[in-house]
């Protein structure tokens, strides 16, 4: 009987684990940090969230695999609304989760 609880409690974690792949709207988004300037040239498409990690999960994903998810997110988000660039504002700190906020943009090609 300790094993059906065992192997029912490890499903729940296992589920736990999966991480945002970059979809094909994502790929061409490109990501910039502190380029206020180029971004006047642009047109905005909206403001963008996206978190990774939860209370039950997060020991069992390192913090770089946790925030690559939260970039593809965010990517994703941004090409499902047309935009080919994204603004990201500081992370959010958090014991168990990588929360970050963006703002998206078509611009114009370099």
């Amino acid at each position: 009987m300790k094993e059906i609880y065992f192997i029912g409690l490890l499903s729940f974690l296992l589920v736990g684990c999966e991480t945002t792949a970059l979809h094909h709207d994502g790929k061409p988004v490109q990501v910039t940090w502190n380029d206020t300037q180029h971004m006047s040239e642009c047109e905005p498409k909206g403001t963008i969230v996206a978190s990774q990690g939860t209370w039950y999960n997060y020991w069992l994903l390192n913090d770089g695999d946790l925030t690559e998810a939260v970039l593809n997110n965010l990517r994703n988000k941004a090409g499902q609304l047309g935009a080919n660039t994204i603004h990201l504002y500081a992370p959010q700190t958090f014991g168990t989760s990588v929360t970050m906020t963006a703002n998206s943009y078509l611009c114009p090609k370099a």
